[in-house]
Parts: structure tokens; C-alpha cells; sequence
């Protein structure tokens, strides 16, 4: 199979590159936290549902997370 590809000229793509690269940085950065705030959910989740932990000791186990991570 054979696709014709239109590639816009440089500037145009330079023009694009910096409309869109704030929103790829925030895309980037979402998808961090978002993988920080999982490793928090699953060390503490099983913890507080058994009684392992109390939730006024849970801001001491997220620390704790946070540091190994």
C-alpha cells in the first residue's frame, strides 16, 4: 500500500510545535502524577480497608511513599 503524506513547511510546524508544547508538557506532567498518586492508592488503600492503619496516620505512610518513589 502506498499513503500520500502532505508535510506542512518548517514553519508552519515550528508554529505548531509552540502553540501545542504547553499542553504536551501538562499532558506530561498529569500523566506523573497521576502514576505517583496510583503507588499512593495501592500501598495505602489495603492498609486503611484492614485496620493496619489509622487515617490520622495516613499522612505519615504517604510521606513515606513519596520518598521511595
Amino acid at each position: 500500500m502506498e499513503f500520500k503524506l502532505v508535510i506542512p513547511p518548517k514553519k508552519i510546524r515550528d508554529e505548531f510545535n509552540s502553540i501545542c508544547k504547553p499542553y504536551w508538557d501538562l499532558i506530561h506532567k498529569n500523566i506523573l502524577e497521576s502514576e505517583q498518586l496510583k503507588k499512593i492508592r495501592d500501598y495505602l488503600l489495603p492498609r486503611l480497608l484492614s485496620g493496619e492503619i489509622k487515617v490520622s496516620e495516613a499522612k505519615e505512610q504517604v510521606q513515606e511513599v513519596l520518598n521511595n518513589a
